[in-house]
Protein backbone atom coordinates (compact mmCIF):
# COMPACT_ATOMS: atom_id res chain seq x y z
CA UNK A 1 0.00 0.00 0.00
CA UNK A 2 1.20 3.08 -1.07
CA UNK A 3 0.99 6.63 1.23
CA UNK A 4 1.94 10.00 1.25
CA UNK A 5 2.67 11.84 4.66
CA UNK A 6 1.15 15.65 3.63
CA UNK A 7 3.37 16.50 6.80
CA UNK A 8 6.23 15.15 8.30
CA UNK A 9 4.70 14.74 12.38
CA UNK A 10 0.85 13.55 12.76
CA UNK A 11 -1.03 12.97 15.77
CA UNK A 12 -4.75 13.46 14.59
CA UNK A 13 -5.26 12.23 11.01
CA UNK A 14 -7.86 11.55 8.62
CA UNK A 15 -7.06 8.91 5.54
CA UNK A 16 -8.59 8.15 2.33
CA UNK A 17 -8.10 4.92 0.52
CA UNK A 18 -7.54 4.84 -3.22
CA UNK A 19 -8.11 2.32 -5.60
CA UNK A 20 -6.89 4.41 -9.11
CA UNK A 21 -8.75 7.45 -8.76
CA UNK A 22 -11.62 5.86 -6.81
CA UNK A 23 -11.71 6.80 -2.96
CA UNK A 24 -12.85 3.23 -1.30
CA UNK A 25 -12.63 4.14 2.40
CA UNK A 26 -12.36 7.14 4.82
CA UNK A 27 -11.19 7.21 8.30
CA UNK A 28 -9.59 8.67 10.84
CA UNK A 29 -7.37 7.82 13.62
CA UNK A 30 -4.58 9.57 16.14
CA UNK A 31 -1.48 7.92 15.45
CA UNK A 32 -0.31 7.70 11.86
CA UNK A 33 2.25 4.67 12.81
CA UNK A 34 -0.58 2.93 14.69
CA UNK A 35 -3.30 2.94 12.16
CA UNK A 36 -0.61 2.55 8.96
CA UNK A 37 0.39 -0.88 11.11
CA UNK A 38 -3.59 -2.00 11.87
CA UNK A 39 -4.49 -1.95 8.38
CA UNK A 40 -1.22 -3.83 7.04
CA UNK A 41 -1.70 -6.41 9.65
CA UNK A 42 -3.85 -8.90 10.09
CA UNK A 43 -7.72 -8.82 9.57
CA UNK A 44 -9.17 -9.03 13.02
CA UNK A 45 -7.79 -5.70 14.25
CA UNK A 46 -8.99 -3.68 11.29
CA UNK A 47 -12.81 -3.15 10.00
CA UNK A 48 -11.16 -1.63 6.67
CA UNK A 49 -9.84 -5.44 6.17
CA UNK A 50 -12.66 -6.99 6.76
CA UNK A 51 -14.54 -4.88 4.37
CA UNK A 52 -12.09 -5.56 1.63
CA UNK A 53 -12.28 -9.06 2.32
CA UNK A 54 -16.07 -9.84 2.38
CA UNK A 55 -16.81 -7.21 -0.02
CA UNK A 56 -14.57 -6.86 -2.29
CA UNK A 57 -12.70 -10.13 -2.78
CA UNK A 58 -15.97 -12.38 -1.72
CA UNK A 59 -14.65 -14.21 1.07
CA UNK A 60 -16.60 -15.35 4.84
CA UNK A 61 -15.32 -14.36 8.13
CA UNK A 62 -14.74 -17.00 10.34
CA UNK A 63 -14.13 -18.19 14.13
CA UNK A 64 -10.94 -19.66 15.25
CA UNK A 65 -12.53 -22.96 15.84
CA UNK A 66 -13.37 -23.14 12.14
CA UNK A 67 -9.57 -22.04 11.14
CA UNK A 68 -8.57 -24.99 13.82
CA UNK A 69 -8.03 -23.58 16.47
CA UNK A 70 -10.41 -26.36 19.09
CA UNK A 71 -9.20 -24.48 22.24
CA UNK A 72 -10.16 -21.00 21.60
CA UNK A 73 -13.53 -19.79 22.98
CA UNK A 74 -13.73 -16.80 20.56
CA UNK A 75 -16.75 -17.02 18.61
CA UNK A 76 -16.28 -13.79 16.62
CA UNK A 77 -16.42 -14.28 13.27
CA UNK A 78 -13.41 -11.86 12.37
CA UNK A 79 -10.66 -13.67 11.16
CA UNK A 80 -9.03 -14.61 7.95
CA UNK A 81 -7.24 -18.08 6.78
CA UNK A 82 -3.65 -17.12 6.66
CA UNK A 83 -3.97 -17.31 2.49
CA UNK A 84 -6.46 -15.23 2.16
CA UNK A 85 -5.07 -12.37 4.64
CA UNK A 86 -2.35 -12.93 1.57
CA UNK A 87 -5.28 -11.98 -0.85
CA UNK A 88 -5.98 -8.64 1.29
CA UNK A 89 -2.64 -7.77 1.42
CA UNK A 90 -2.15 -7.78 -2.14
CA UNK A 91 -5.31 -5.97 -2.78
CA UNK A 92 -3.98 -2.91 -0.51
CA UNK A 93 -0.66 -3.31 -2.06
CA UNK A 94 -2.29 -1.95 -4.96
CA UNK A 95 -4.12 0.85 -3.32
CA UNK A 96 -2.86 4.47 -2.31
CA UNK A 97 -3.53 5.85 1.20
CA UNK A 98 -3.56 9.66 1.66
CA UNK A 99 -2.96 11.08 5.12
CA UNK A 100 -3.71 14.40 5.87
CA UNK A 101 -3.35 16.21 9.51
CA UNK A 102 -6.15 17.85 11.25
CA UNK A 103 -5.40 20.20 14.55
CA UNK A 104 -9.26 19.46 15.59
CA UNK A 105 -12.57 18.56 14.30
CA UNK A 106 -11.42 15.06 12.56
CA UNK A 107 -14.50 13.51 13.60
CA UNK A 108 -16.17 15.94 11.47
CA UNK A 109 -14.10 16.05 8.92
CA UNK A 110 -14.87 12.33 8.46
CA UNK A 111 -18.23 12.37 8.72
CA UNK A 112 -18.65 15.07 6.16
CA UNK A 113 -16.12 13.18 3.38
CA UNK A 114 -17.84 10.39 3.72
CA UNK A 115 -20.86 11.68 3.17
CA UNK A 116 -19.56 13.70 0.12
CA UNK A 117 -17.83 10.80 -1.41
CA UNK A 118 -19.79 7.97 -0.41
CA UNK A 119 -16.65 5.66 -0.36
CA UNK A 120 -18.08 1.74 -1.26
CA UNK A 121 -16.20 0.50 1.71
CA UNK A 122 -18.05 3.04 4.16
CA UNK A 123 -21.27 1.64 6.21
CA UNK A 124 -22.06 5.07 7.39
CA UNK A 125 -22.99 6.38 3.57
CA UNK A 126 -25.80 3.59 3.38
CA UNK A 127 -28.17 6.13 5.25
Amino acid sequence: MAFYLLHNYMDFIVYLLYKNTDILYIGEGISLSGRYAMHVGQTRMSVLRRKIATRKLGFSLKTKQELGYDTSKDSKRSFLSNLEDVEVSKYLDDCTLKFMEVDFGRLELESQLIHLFKPELNSKNNN
